[in-house]
C-alpha cells in the first residue's frame, strides 16, 4: 500500500501542477493576443482571482471581468474589429496547447509526466468545452471562450478546435 501511495503522490503533484500552469498560461495567451491586436499593455489584467481567471479590460478606473455586459464595449473601445476579438478570444486556447505539447514533449526522460501533462490539461479543455456549450445553450447568451469564438465565426472555430485536439493527441501518441 505504501509503495503504491509513494507512486500516486507525484502524478497527484504533476497533475496539480499542470492545471494551475494550463489555466496561468491560457490567460497570458489571451494577454499576449490582445497585445498582438493592438490592446495597450496598460488596459488589460491577468486576474486569477475572483474566479474564474480572466483578462480583465480598463474601463476608465474601472476593472471589468468578462461577466460585465462592458466588458465588449471596453474591448471596442481599443479595437473595433470581430477578426482582433476573435484573436483575443482564441490566444488563451492556442497559448495552453502549445505549451502544454512543448511541456510534454521536453519532459519526455520523465516517466509519466508527458501523458499526465497532456491527458490532464486535455480533460480541463474538454470539460471547459462541454461547460460552455451547456452554459450557452442554456442561458443563450455566449458563456466562454469558446461559444464567444463560434459567435464571432463559426468555421474559425470549429477549425481552431480541430485543430488544438489534433495536435495533443499526436503529442501524446509520441510520448505514450
Amino acid at each position: 500500500m505504501l509503495e503504491m501511495l509513494g507512486a500516486v503522490w507525484p502524478a497527484l503533484g504533476y497533475i496539480a501542477a499542470t492545471v494551475w500552469m494550463a489555466v496561468l498560461i491560457h490567460e497570458a495567451g489571451h494577454y499576449l493576443a490582445g497585445l498582438a491586436v493592438g490592446l495597450p499593455a496598460r488596459a488589460m489584467r491577468i486576474r486569477l482571482r475572483p474566479a474564474p481567471p480572466h483578462v480583465a479590460l480598463r474601463d476608465g478606473e474601472q476593472w471589468l471581468s468578462p461577466e460585465d455586459r462592458a466588458y465588449v464595449p471596453a474591448f471596442v473601445q481599443y479595437r473595433e474589429s470581430a477578426p482582433a476579438a476573435w484573436i483575443f478570444i482564441a490566444g488563451g486556447f492556442v497559448a495552453e496547447t502549445v505549451a502544454m505539447v512543448g511541456l510534454a514533449l521536453a519532459t519526455q526522460a520523465v516517466a509519466g509526466l508527458p501523458a499526465i501533462v497532456l491527458l490532464t490539461s486535455t480533460a480541463i479543455l474538454l470539460l471547459y468545452l462541454a461547460g460552455d456549450v451547456i452554459g450557452s445553450a442554456r442561458s443563450g447568451e455566449p458563456t466562454g471562450d469558446a461559444s464567444a469564438l463560434w459567435r464571432l465565426s463559426k468555421a474559425g472555430t470549429l477549425t481552431l478546435i480541430a485543430v488544438l485536439l489534433g495536435a495533443r493527441a499526436l503529442a501524446l501518441m509520441m510520448v505514450w
